[in-house]
């Protein structure tokens, strides 16, 4: 994307000015709109993005056929030009992959997070729930196990009354959803560290595509070629399967 051309003041929120950002630091509640491929700040006055796709999920196919798509966030910093001009520059920062696995591996997750970024609070799957009300949990699991962690330790729970209502392990209500005037927005609610807002944006995006998917009816299809390596990958690496 196009470097932002707007001064140091008119930085988009929750950036740091900072070479490093500390996943640790605790961010005011916002509303982010998912628009194709970009996540920005309701508030931003040039929809400067926050979050970047590689695929449009709320179209239930990604590009190319792909059943992986990454989600990188904007981390945007203030450098002073030799004539003492400030100067916006955006680094992209990949923190999570978004995966479908193909059902004949019997996943334990049809969607889950895979962390890339070591500041990433962690992989984790989405599972529907149906009891007592319908709904989802993103539940931990280590990416390199074999095991699926039981289903009481989830970070978030994700229920619906009028809208989609996300809420933490503590049962705070965290974020809610909200579709109206076309826009695809999730509003949150309360102070989240910078990890754990990257964790709800991913599980967002992952809970957006599975709807798209069961919406459009379109399971994705694997080649028998894909599958076998993905079957290889699993055996030689460990895979969250069912148990």
């Amino acid at each position: 994307m196009a470097a932002l051309p707007h001064p140091a003041d008119e930085l988009p929120p929750y950036v740091d000015s900072q070479e490093q950002e500390d996943p640790n630091e605790l961010l005011q509640p916002i509303i982010l709109v998912l628009a194709n491929q970009v996540i920005y700040s309701a508030e931003s006055p040039d929809s400067s993005p926050l979050y970047e796709l590689f695929s449009d999920i709320q179209s239930g196919r990604l590009n190319d056929g792909a059943h992986t798509t990454p989600l990188r966030r904007c981390q945007y910093t203030v450098k002073t030009s030799l004539d003492g001009t400030p100067r916006v520059t955006c680094r992209k920062k990949h923190i999570y992959d978004l995966k479908q696995p193909p059902a004949v591996t019997a996943p334990a997750f049809p969607f889950y997070l895979e962390r890339i970024s070591r500041q990433a609070i962690g992989s984790l799957g989405l599972k529907k729930v149906t009891f007592p009300r319908t709904g989802y949990r993103a539940l931990r699991f280590d990416s390199g196990s074999s095991t699926v962690p039981k289903s009481s330790e989830y970070l978030f729970e994700v229920k619906k009354k009028d809208s989609w209502n996300w809420h933490d392990s503590d049962g705070n209500l965290i974020a809610m959803e909200d579709h109206g005037d076309g826009q695809c927005r999730v509003l949150v609610t309360r102070p989240l560290s910078r990890r754990k807002l990257d964790a709800l944006v991913g599980m967002w995006c992952l809970r957006l595509w599975s709807d798209s998917v069961e919406r459009n009816g379109e399971p994705g299809s694997w080649s028998w070629g894909e599958v076998k390596r993905i079957l290889q990958s699993s055996r030689a690496n460990g895979f969250p399967r069912q148990i």
